[in-house]
């Protein structure tokens, strides 16, 4: 499902907010989201988290670190976030959020598949955001890589928000292709495995120096997809009409050597002393 913050890249949907900007050097100068809306205070705290998580780790940014770099006062930052766990949170919830505003329904996908080229229809599963807004994402997703050995929250997030989701829409997709006979019958767990774990590297690793471009990413997964096969014609065997009989298969008959026994035997001769 596969993913960039997704399973990868199909065309956001047109109503979606643009945050654009959010992760960008112009963060704190910024006075308002390219839509025209002030950033809020919560906001401003969070995506300035995520760019200082992300670049120094957790554990090595303190509130007071948060409030240098937004430039507003620790006690502020308390009062909307308790914790630096809270601040985890409040970015695990924007990741779903977004994500669920760009990727495409179950329905509309398991409707393409019968009508669709299949190709068309696993590409579609794959899906990406603004450039800056994909930054951010693939932020938050290190940061929870770096934290799922650490703490449950993280674990849980990359687990239900990542691997399970995206299962829980490629399985039934690429099984209503095999049930229509679009494609071959597949080991469909491994293929999805093989699709998450793929997306998941890609994305947590988007902000990094090993990170691929949309057009890198776009050739791997249509070779991922390839590995999809037609199902074979299966050619019916031509039926003997009646009356007619084909010629019996012939039984190889190994001959056997049978010795005749006289019952009357020749007397051995007698040898003499």
């Amino acid at each position: 499902m596969i993913l960039r913050a997704g399973i990868g890249f199909a065309a956001s949907k047109p109503d979606m907010p643009d945050p654009s900007g959010f992760c960008d050097s112009n963060l704190i100068e910024r006075k308002t989201t390219p839509m025209g809306r002030k950033y809020t205070t919560k906001e401003k705290i969070m995506f300035a988290a995520v760019k200082l998580f992300s670049t120094k780790g957790y554990d090595a940014v303190s509130m007071r670190d948060l409030a240098k770099a937004t430039g507003i006062q620790v006690s502020s930052i308390y009062y909307h976030f308790k914790t630096k766990e809270d601040i985890l949170k409040s970015m695990y919830a924007f990741y779903v959020e977004q994500r669920k505003l760009a990727a495409p329904t179950l329905e509309s996908l398991l409707s393409q598949v019968e009508t669709d080229p299949v190709q068309d229809v696993l590409m579609r599963l794959n899906y990406h955001f603004p450039p800056a807004l994909m930054d951010t994402l693939d932020r938050i997703l290190h940061i929870a890589t770096d934290r799922v050995r650490m703490d449950k929250d993280s674990e849980n997030f990359v687990y239900d928000h990542f691997f399970a989701f995206s299962k829980s829409v490629f399985i039934p997709v690429l099984n209503r292709m095999i049930e229509l006979a679009r494609i071959s019958s597949v080991d469909v767990d491994a293929l999805a495995n093989l699709v998450s774990y793929f997306s998941y590297g890609s994305a947590s690793l988007g902000s990094s120096r090993m990170k691929n471009d949309e057009a890198s990413l776009k050739r791997s997964f249509a070779l991922i997809f390839s590995l999809l096969r037609r199902p074979r014609n299966t050619v019916a065997k031509p039926k003997t009409q009646k009356g007619t009989s084909e010629a019996a298969p012939q039984k190889r008959i190994r001959s056997k050597t049978v010795t005749l026994v006289d019952s009357n035997p020749p007397s051995t001769p007698q040898l003499e002393p």
